[in-house]
């Protein structure tokens, strides 16, 4: 039984010892997958498993080490034999580009805000051009922040809807949410963006009024649907 149990150790010895040392066992090039703005092969350097023996991988500590990039929404990584790590990213989906203050952030669906990771501008996103950030924006983490509700961003596409493909928002703090009108002026309907339906029936027609003057005023305000406005002086 002794030597029974001295040739299991020797081999439990050379078992580890092969994974540990063996080449075989070592990652060569992590596998990453569900990117689109994000760069693969900057994910795959990250993760830093290249060279390294598979047996000493945490998964959940990689993904951890991903989930720390604002872009990323959640990450997960697999570990096999030989050698295989498999990275599989969900990426924060920017459907807003908010410009201030020389700075431009992506918007996801949640408000969640962070710095473009491509040059590209993405596929369908709103441009929001604004004088400062929203009233309660919060930085979560360097290059992150918590910049509007979820329902703020609905309420922002849902105000899209209603003007013409590609024309971009603008805010002001003092005024809220608008846009500039293909007649020249720059429209306002504030912040809650409630009754969008009613705020926008009333500035159609104050518009058309407007038009029938022959009057082209700097600012028209819907703000409050009680007391609607337009001014002449920027």
């Amino acid at each position: 039984w002794r030597a029974l149990s001295l040739v299991s150790s020797l081999l439990v010895i050379v078992i580890l010892a092969a994974l540990w040392y063996a080449p075989a066992f070592r990652v060569d090039v992590p596998e990453v997958h569900g990117t689109h703005h994000l760069d693969a092969e900057r994910l795959a350097a990250r993760l830093g498993v290249t060279g390294r023996p598979v047996v000493v991988l945490s998964p959940r500590e990689l993904a951890q080490r991903i989930e720390a990039l604002p872009a990323v929404a959640h990450a997960q990584v697999s570990v096999s034999f030989p050698n295989r790590v498999v990275l599989t990213v969900q990426e924060r989906q920017p459907l807003l580009v908010w410009h201030s203050g020389g700075k431009t952030w992506w918007v996801d669906a949640e408000g969640v805000a962070f710095l473009p990771v491509a040059r590209t501008m993405p596929q369908g996103a709103l441009t929001v051009q604004a004088d400062t950030l929203p009233e309660g924006a919060v930085e979560t983490h360097p290059g992150e922040m918590k910049m509007l509700s979820p329902e703020q961003v609905r309420a922002l596409r849902a105000l899209a809807k209603y003007l013409p493909a590609g024309t971009p928002l603008v805010y002001s703090r003092r005024y809220g949410l608008g846009w500039r009108a293909q007649q020249g002026w720059q429209v306002f309907v504030g912040r809650s963006l409630t009754q969008m339906d009613k705020r926008m029936k009333l500035y159609e027609a104050i518009a058309a009024w407007l038009q029938a003057h022959h009057l082209k005023p700097a600012v028209v305000n819907v703000a409050s649907l009680r007391a609607p406005y337009y001014r002449m002086e920027p």
